[in-house]
């Protein structure tokens, strides 16, 4: 996991634990994280192997639905979301792209949560929240 992609309120997963995490501080050589669905406050420090532990969570339908966003409709493999102004297209892959323009090469890619979160702060000057957090394994 590239630590740049971190920031106070990411989700990510740790090996140790099926629950995901959020980051609650980062200092240089270590990150605390709030273990979301069980009580396991850490840090890297307490983890057998540090940041090499820590990994990106796959975008689910059950993520987007936590965060909000509403399910528009479907066609063959595809399943369109909604939230604000954004349109969400899922398939392996989340994709997203402003409700006025269905042009294909406007599409960006994202496949996990803290991605999703960093766009969503990026775009609307606010955090993706999530009304609960589901289990990753």
């Amino acid at each position: 996991m590239n630590l740049q992609e971190l920031r106070l309120g990411t989700v990510i997963g740790i090996k140790s634990s099926d629950y995901p995490q959020r980051v609650d501080g980062i200092k240089t050589h270590n990150i605390w994280l709030m273990c979301l669905g069980s009580h396991c406050d850490l840090s890297t420090d307490d983890v057998e192997n540090g940041v090499k532990d820590l990994y990106k969570i796959k975008i689910t339908e059950d993520w987007l639905l936590s965060a909000g966003f509403e399910q528009k409709y479907t066609f063959e493999d595809r399943t369109w979301f909604k939230k604000g102004k954004w349109l969400f297209e899922l398939r392996d892959k989340l994709f997203f792209l402003n409700e006025d323009d269905d042009n294909e090469e406007d599409f960006i890619k994202v496949e996990f949560v803290n991605r999703l979160q960093n766009i969503w702060f990026d775009l609307n000057n606010k955090e993706l929240e999530f009304k609960h957090y589901p289990k990753h394994l």
